[in-house]
């Protein structure tokens, strides 16, 4: 049996779960701020549970990020750690890669993250296309989406990013946006523990430790065709 343990933050709290294969067995949901003082204990908790010790886990996956770069940096400190003292392989997901992925049906879609002074993450998927990501002012990735709006139709948004930016997204791509009214605001703990466990049965990892992905050097250009 795989057991391995996935973590993911949000916005405010973090994630931590257990998983055997691709089942959950066990989640626990705190506030971020608590993450420091609280995540190895937690882990025990979690592993007390099942009646296993760390030596049991498999891998350790990870929203890698981007994100807050607190919580982020506290997470991957922790998770490297694991690493070094028991040789655990760690698994980095980029989360917002993985957010658009779990959302996607046919429609174009946007997936947005918050990252400061009027920048955001993206992560531009379309039907038959490759998907787009990275980091750019909220302003010129919107004036590029609108200068090719008749091409590509209605656009859905998702993401914390959407949700801070609602209004200027209407005011550039106007009736073409679309914001479900129960916006997810980043990608799930399931969807974290299911991309890892795919890269683990396919031995798409290395074992080494991991840096947060900020993506704040990866521009945007003209992507949208």
């Amino acid at each position: 049996m795989v057991y391995f343990l996935a973590l993911q933050h949000g916005v405010n709290n973090y994630e931590l779960g257990l998983y055997c294969q691709d089942n959950k067995i066990k989640e626990i949901s705190d506030d971020k701020i608590e993450v420091s003082r609280q995540l190895l204990t937690q882990i025990s908790q979690l592993l007390d549970h099942q009646k296993l010790t760390i030596d049991d886990i498999s891998f350790i996956a990870i929203n890698q990020g981007p994100g807050p770069f607190t919580t982020l940096r506290a997470l991957i400190t922790t998770v490297n750690g694991i690493n070094f003292a028991n040789k655990i392989p760690i698994i980095g997901i980029n989360g917002l890669v993985t957010f658009a992925q779990e959302h996607f049906q046919s429609m174009p879609l946007v997936a947005l993250l918050n990252a400061y002074n009027n920048d955001v993450y993206y992560a531009i998927k379309q039907l038959d296309q490759p998907l787009h990501f990275g980091c750019e002012n909220i302003e010129l990735l919107l004036q590029n989406l609108a200068e090719n709006i008749q091409s590509i139709g209605p656009i859905t948004f998702i993401g914390q990013g959407a949700q801070l930016f609602s209004n200027l997204i209407y005011t550039y791509v106007g009736n073409k946006a679309i914001l479900p009214d129960s916006m997810p605001l980043h990608s799930s703990l399931d969807s974290i523990a299911s991309a890892a466990y795919d890269k683990w049965i396919n031995n798409e990892f290395q074992s080494s430790q991991i840096v947060p992905l900020y993506l704040k050097d990866l521009r945007y250009k003209a992507l949208i065709s």
